[in-house]
């Protein structure tokens, strides 16, 4: 449960849209690998499988996904979640002002400015 909860804060990627959420939450809450078809997890998020086909491309191209799928493997439509490869949130540092800061910002704030600020 903490890697869904760890997963839900971390920054996406540009292109991460709510489909791709809800197929990751789904594959997620399966387990670590799952074997269930397009139309399965298009039935469970409400999408239509050729969606479902390009959010498992997506996944699969940042590495969050290892899919195998084909008529003559051994395990085929097995859709692995990498854990290691999700995007983790970062740690919020608080904001500390030094010294050193505040006596370089009170020292500029008394200087005027140069009469060619507008060049530079």
């Amino acid at each position: 449960m903490q890697r869904i909860e760890d997963f839900i804060k971390a920054t996406k990627p540009r292109a991460f849209t709510g489909y791709h959420f809800a197929v990751m939450l789904l594959l997620m809450h399966e387990g670590q690998a799952v074997q269930l078809s397009h139309t399965m997890i298009g039935e469970r998020t409400g999408m239509s499988r050729y969606t479902v086909r390009n959010v498992l491309l997506d996944c699969e191209a940042w590495k969050w996904l290892s899919i195998s799928s084909g008529k003559r493997q051994y395990n085929t439509s097995l859709i692995e979640v990498q854990w290691g490869n999700l995007p983790q949130p970062e740690p919020s540092v608080p904001l500390v002002i030094s010294e050193h800061a505040t006596k370089l910002a009170e020292g500029f704030k008394t200087r005027p400015l140069r009469k060619d600020w507008k060049r530079r």
